[in-house]
């Protein structure tokens, strides 16, 4: 025979009210706008700087051929681009001509 377990309720207790007293310390311990701002400013400059730190540059010579990829890419793609304009601006002025 099994026993049946019966799930145990749990006391809900309100929680206790702050007094004015309470309240005036917590205000007074916590920092004004602008020291939060220049903390929070501050540890962003350095968590940045720890960033960067962790950053694998490449050389010189590799940053002047990745340049010159970066410009060659750049040059096609802008005559690729511009034909194609010029194309589809011929094709368009063709069909307006066209007599209806």
């Amino acid at each position: 025979m099994a026993k049946e377990i019966k799930p145990v309720a749990k006391e809900i207790k309100p929680a206790p009210k702050e007094t004015k007293e309470a309240k005036s310390v917590t205000r007074a311990s916590k920092p004004n706008f602008f020291q939060r701002s220049v903390e929070g400013l501050r540890r962003y400059v350095n968590e940045t700087v720890g960033e960067l730190r962790k950053v694998s540059w490449p050389t010189r010579r590799e940053a002047w051929y990745l340049t010159i990829v970066v410009l060659i890419v750049t040059g096609v793609m802008a005559a690729i681009l511009g034909s194609l304009d010029w194309v589809f601006s011929k094709f368009f002025q063709w069909i307006l001509t066209l007599p209806l």
